[in-house]
């Protein structure tokens, strides 16, 4: 089975935790972009941390669900690169992207860790009755 963005999409959808991924990502995708290309402390966390490299990778891993995600580039981990991204969000962002960020951080981390490829996040969306609303680092 082949993927793109909008069979990503479907196969999304099909569960409820996935649906509530795309609506919490669709509410806030276009302030980090903005802040992404607009907000000096975002912009070179997002360059400094390679997050233009992850996307590339993640977009050539979409191709197949079961290739492996990169974890990391250049010595700079995925892991890395999200926690720095979400602490230059949250310095940065809006009140309504913070409560997001700190909301789903620790499940978006834990997924970065244990997930190899697209197949596994699709799997763990599946054992997964809902996205939950809010989660938190212990």
């Amino acid at each position: 089975m082949l993927y793109d963005i909008e069979i990503l999409d479907i196969e999304l959808r099909k569960t409820e935790a996935g649906t509530r991924l795309l609506q919490v990502f669709n509410a806030h995708v276009d302030e980090v972009f903005f802040l992404v290309g607009h907000h000096r402390q975002v912009t070179v966390a997002w360059q400094r941390n390679h997050g233009p490299a992850f996307i590339s990778s993640f977009l050539e891993t979409n191709i197949t669900p079961d290739t492996l995600l990169k974890k990391e580039i250049n010595g700079v981990t995925v892991y890395a690169l999200i926690r720095r991204m979400a602490a230059a969000l949250q310095e940065a962002g809006s009140p309504a992207l913070r409560k997001a960020i700190g909301d789903h951080i620790a499940t978006v981390l834990e997924w970065t860790e244990a997930c190899n490829s697209m197949n596994d996040v699709l799997q763990r969306l599946k054992d997964m009755s809902a996205l939950p609303y809010e989660t938190s680092l212990s």
